[in-house]
């Protein structure tokens, strides 16, 4: 677009028209009245502003003759991006353990936190158990800890394979205590509670809040 102005004010496409349309058209020769108009936040009396379409991913250009007096152009401004949302972080401390006493993993430590604990091989469960072939890659169980009972429970997980604690199959969720055995696969893991009667963190944190 070549926005060009005639001797008389009025705005014309140089690109479409060889002289100003409204004198051409009309035979008028009269001074533009810009009156009562509104051109936006950019434009002062002595200036007008022009409001040009932009394609997408294509910036507007105006061109204006040397001889011309210089048109202020309004450029639409692209919406800022909109902000991602803050996530509060998730609090989700060490409840209670598992211990390898048999299989691929014997000795290691397992840390079972708050919410439930999927155990399986891959590396995505809560509880990875790599060396064990004959547990599933996941959702092989699932192990959790109740804040309102301050109990500890395990549960089969989506995959229909076997488990034990303390050589009973497990079939839905079960209570466990201190020193029961989970086995699964060929690997059995003894556990030991952080949580429970004697200490919770719901306890701990309202003590400091009270100290605070």
């Amino acid at each position: 677009m070549i926005l060009k102005r005639c001797e008389y004010g009025h705005y014309y496409d140089g690109e479409i028209y060889q002289q100003c349309p409204d004198c051409t058209g009309t035979g008028r020769k009269t001074q533009m009245d810009l009156s009562g108009m509104s051109y936006g936040d950019y434009a002062d009396e002595d200036t007008v502003t022009v409001a040009l379409p932009r394609a997408h991913g294509q910036q507007p250009r105006v061109h204006v003759s040397a001889d011309e007096e210089p048109v202020t152009v309004a450029m639409p401004r692209q919406p800022a991006p909109a902000a991602s949302p803050v996530r509060k972080p998730t609090f989700k401390p060490v409840v209670g353990w598992l211990v390898c006493i048999q299989g691929k993993d014997f000795g290691n430590g397992f840390t079972i936190k708050l919410g439930k604990n999927f155990i399986g091989r891959s590396p995505g469960m809560d509880i990875v158990l790599r060396g064990d072939e004959s547990i599933a890659a996941e959702k092989h169980a699932a192990i959790y800890y109740v804040p309102k009972q301050r109990r500890f429970a395990v549960e089969p997980g989506t995959t229909g394979k076997r488990f034990c604690i303390n050589r009973n199959t497990v079939l839905r969720p079960v209570w466990i205590k201190q020193h029961d055995i989970l086995t699964i696969g060929n690997s059995s893991l003894m556990f030991f509670p952080c949580c429970g009667e004697h200490f919770s963190w719901e306890e701990l944190i309202r003590r400091h809040r009270e100290k605070g």
